[in-house]
């Protein structure tokens, strides 16, 4: 357990990488994820992360659809 401000893009990286493989989270849910994580750092944290590179997943979404 480290204060964001201690982390970056590499630590981003893993933790995308880990809701991809291990929680087998649908790809929409790793995009929200990043999305919700780049806002942090860009608004609160005033720390660019950048582009991290981590392998997306490709399980698409389950459970209830729109028809």
């Amino acid at each position: 357990m480290r204060h964001p401000e201690s982390m970056g893009a590499i630590e981003v990286s893993g933790w995308l990488i880990h809701l991809a493989g291990r929680c087998s989270v649908a790809i929409n849910t790793q995009k929200t994820a990043l999305n919700a994580v780049a806002f942090l750092y860009k608004q609160f944290i005033r720390l660019d992360i950048g582009d991290p590179e981590f392998n997306r997943t490709n399980r698409a979404r389950t459970g209830w659809q729109r028809h």
